[in-house]
């Protein structure tokens, strides 16, 4: 696939279908990740990969529970309709770094960018999972995800076929505030 029809094309998939991603395509997805760059080169990307059903479901509730427990938490995830926080994809990958780093939440979101246009390549839907940076308010949630002591959860990624096919991308325009 042409790198701008893969850009282009790339969205964000929120209905799996239940098939499982190949062993291969889980590592050319992570191979993807780790030829971001980073800052300074510093390489922090960890991952932890999650294709258990049950073990997505209990971290979904550390998740939910956190963000129920802000002011109109409840109201704005109600769009799930029983769903895990994850969409129930078939799998979860969790870019985990140190937990001080300087510039390891950019680092975590160009791998992720990365693996994104991999699994898009690749036929395989993906979706940024913001709310489960909620993980990291529970030391019990970390625990739960394997998340080492010292780390914390960057980017949290679903990756599956999409349900539906491929939702068709709407035209857009650079906004230019000046071009000197």
């Amino acid at each position: 696939m042409d790198v701008f029809e893969c850009i282009e094309s790339r969205r964000s998939i929120r209905e799996y279908a239940q098939k499982r991603v190949p062993k291969a395509a889980i590592e050319k997805i992570l191979g993807a990740g780790v030829m971001a760059p980073s800052a300074m080169h510093a390489l922090p990307w960890k991952f932890i990969i999650i294709e258990d059903k049950a073990k997505a479901d209990e971290l979904s509730g550390f998740a939910l529970a956190a963000y129920g427990r802000i002011k109109g938490g409840l109201a704005r995830i109600a769009f799930l309709r029983g769903k895990n926080v994850f969409h129930d994809a078939p799998l979860v990958i969790l870019i985990v770094c140190e937990e001080n780093g300087k510039w390891f939440r950019e680092d975590a979101a160009l791998a992720a960018q990365n693996m994104f246009l991999a699994a898009r390549a690749l036929g395989i839907g993906s979706c940024f999972i913001g709310m489960a940076e909620r993980l990291n308010e529970s030391k019990e949630a970390l625990a739960a995800a394997g998340v080492p002591k010292g780390h914390k959860v960057f980017a949290a990624l679903a990756f599956g076929y999409p349900a539906k096919g491929w939702p068709k991308a709407e035209k857009r325009e650079p906004k230019i505030l000046s071009w000197v």
